[in-house]
């Protein structure tokens, strides 16, 4: 996978293999909670 960058509200990356691939993005907000992102190529 490439490096994430920054795309309009998100973020994108290139995958050079993307089945079976498990993608997981944490990130904390302003306010000190913590969000998660997970998906599961298949």
């Amino acid at each position: 996978m490439t490096a994430l960058t920054a795309s309009g509200d998100g973020f994108s990356a290139t995958l050079q293999n993307s089945i079976g691939t498990r993608v997981v993005v944490t990130g904390r907000m302003p306010d000190g909670h913590t969000v998660q992102a997970r998906e599961v190529m298949s």
